[in-house]
């Protein structure tokens, strides 16, 4: 079995704006990180499966300390994974916003699906059953958590165990989306990205989709300006949370929503 904490490289994505620390334009590199101890192919019988997805421009250990642990601490016998895509979610900067002012958030997008079907791919390898697998997303993420459920009852008809959504990414940047201004993107922000640059015909704006899968659930911050409440909604189980903090801050606490 390929160990886990090997990187294995992705194309098929945007190569202009490549984040600093990318491999090659047309080429990132990614890992499925085990934060706590490295599982074997025998820890996935009969066990759950973690895989936690940072959002935009956040580091790959963005959850090691909070929510990881967490999930750790609640449930010893589990595996915790977690995803390192920082050469396909950052940006040259590493910076949030400036990023999204450029459209780099939706050139993130455009590697989601073949991020997606990357990892499926990896975790067949590895022999984790479908059904042991439960994937956390935030922001960014979510819309990659989506996409992973869906590519394994796509491809091989077999449902995840659990897809939460954390606050699913904003589209009212799309004004400044490099494909298409009018739509931004759809469940894996891969709408528009082969239309010309002043919109085209756009593919069909879709819903989140978790792959039909039976647990899928979002929680979002009220009035939290990166999150994308509407889009949130379509899950078969939808929480709103009123932090009582700031509407940047809403995006980033409700990771701490207790979600297992």
């Amino acid at each position: 079995m390929t160990a886990i904490n090997t990187p294995f490289l992705v194309t098929g994505g945007e190569t202009n704006r490549p984040p600093s620390n990318a491999f090659s334009p047309s080429q990132r590199q990614i890992n499925i990180r085990a934060p706590f101890s490295l599982p074997s192919a025998e820890q996935w019988n009969g066990q759950k499966v973690w895989l936690l997805i940072p959002g935009f421009t956040a580091p790959s250990d963005s959850f090691d300390a909070t929510l990881a642990k967490a999930i750790n601490d609640a449930n010893p016998n589990d595996t915790v994974l977690a995803l390192d895509w920082t050469q396909v979610s950052g940006t040259p900067t590493n910076n949030a916003t400036l990023g999204i002012a450029r459209g780099d958030l939706y050139r993130s997008g455009s590697w989601i699906t073949p991020v997606a079907t990357a990892i499926r791919n990896k975790l067949v390898e590895w022999g984790m059953p479908a059904a042991a697998l439960n994937i956390v997303g935030h922001s960014l993420g979510a819309h990659l958590a989506s996409d992973i459920a869906a590519s394994f009852n796509t491809t091989y008809g077999s449902q995840v165990g659990s897809v939460t959504a954390l606050d699913p990414a904003s589209n009212s940047a799309k004004i400044v989306s490099p494909y298409d201004t009018t739509n931004g993107f759809d469940t894996d922000l891969s709408n528009g990205y082969v239309l010309d640059k002043k919109g085209g015909i756009a593919d069909p704006i879709e819903r989140l989709d978790f792959g039909a899968t039976a647990s899928r659930r979002s929680f979002n911050g009220i009035s939290s300006v990166a999150g994308n409440e509407a889009q949130a909604g379509t899950a078969k189980e939808s929480f709103l949370f009123d932090f009582g903090t700031t509407a940047n801050d809403q995006h980033s606490r409700v990771v701490t929503t207790q979600i297992w």
